[in-house]
Parts: C-alpha cells; structure tokens; sequence
C-alpha cells in the first residue's frame, strides 16, 4: 500500500510520466529484517506486486482484513494519472525473462553478468509466454553508467575512479553472499574469485 501510494503521489507530481523497476532481492544480508521471507522471495515479490497493480488501477479498490477481523475497501490517496504502472522486473537467469513475459512486464537487464547475445537469447523467454498470457512482450531496456560532461576526456577521468569503487563494491558483495551459503558437496561450490583477480579485471571493465 505504502509503495503503491507514494509512486502515485509522484506520478501525479510528475503528470503521469513514472515507471517503476522491481527486483527479488539476491542477497541474504538484505533480508536482515524479514529472514523468512528469503527462501519464497520471487513469489512474495510477484504477490506483492499483484497488489500494487491492483491498487494503482482507477477504480478498483483492494479488499484487506482490518485489526478487528473485518474486512474493508482501501484505494490510493491520491489516484495515480496513469491507468497502468509501467513496471520494469530486473532479469537475470533465463526464469525472470519468463516471469516477466508471464506477468507482461517490460526487462531491466544489466551488462556486468550477461552479455548482449545472451540478452537478445533470453528475450525469446519473455516472447513466448506472453501471447500466451494475453501480454504483447514488453520492452527490454538495458542499464549503462553513464557520466556526461562537455569534454571525454575530462568526463572518463572524473568517472574512472567512482566506478572502479562501485565494481569493486559488486564483487565484495558477490564474494559474501558465497560465504553466507550453508556448506555444500565441493563438486557445488562455485569458484571463488580473490581480490587480487579482481583488480585487472575491474581496470579493465571500468575502461571499457
């Protein structure tokens, strides 16, 4: 309700122009206040997100159980100026594609764990299941860091360092979700990458 109704309050702030990008979540640590809720967290995050659509629709009030046990209409305050939220679901693995062709959401895709070949292949997951659906594909946008200045040159050297820290940042928190995984067979555990192998390849990403 609350997330549904502040987006709104935006869009009207906006004149009807947000869009919304959702994600599961993939890192225990983030599920520090709701632990239980980690191992079912892609069907909470497609349950949860029925609600927020349902709510955003003009017109259509969502019926939830009040303290007292009974139950009772609720609706936004304000009402959004769009009918429909653009929503965008963050994809990964070959299964959120999928989800999304399902549900008839547009992609967010990233280019730091998946190449645009492997993007252009997944698309067909979400090209498939639509139709079927009742959904035309959604559109597939893909997430670039992006510092502008009027000079190149100037703008990569000012930028060179944030983004390295960021890349770095990423693949600290990659290696501790590693180690937050229960012990598995060694044949399951995925390849460790140390901090010295990281460096180059980081110089090397953040000057692409």
């Amino acid at each position: 309700m609350r997330v549904a109704e502040e987006w709104s309050l935006v869009d009207n702030l906006s004149k009807g122009r947000i869009g919304i990008s959702i994600a599961s979540g993939w890192h225990p640590h983030d599920f520090v206040f709701a632990p239980e809720a980690y191992a079912d967290r892609r069907e909470l995050c497609t349950q949860s997100l029925a609600t927020i659509r349902e709510l955003w629709r003009r017109g259509a009030p969502s019926t939830s159980r009040a303290a007292a046990g009974d139950r009772i209409d609720v609706s936004l305050v304000p009402m959004p100026v769009q009918h429909e939220l653009p929503v965008w679901l963050t994809c990964v693995q070959t299964e959120s594609y999928r989800r999304a062709g399902e549900q008839g959401l547009n992609v967010l895709a990233q280019l730091q764990n998946q190449s645009l070949d492997e993007i252009a292949e997944r698309f067909a997951s979400i090209a498939r299941p639509a139709p079927r659906a009742g959904h035309d594909p959604g559109h597939v946008t893909i997430l670039v860091h992006t510092f502008v200045t009027d000079d190149a040159v100037a703008a990569r050297a000012k930028a060179r360092g944030p983004l390295r820290d960021y890349l770095r940042s990423h693949v600290e928190i990659s290696q501790r979700k590693l180690a937050s995984r229960t012990a598995r067979p060694r044949s399951a555990r995925p390849i460790s990458i140390s901090c010295s192998n990281a460096r180059p390849r980081i110089m090397r990403a953040a000057r692409r």
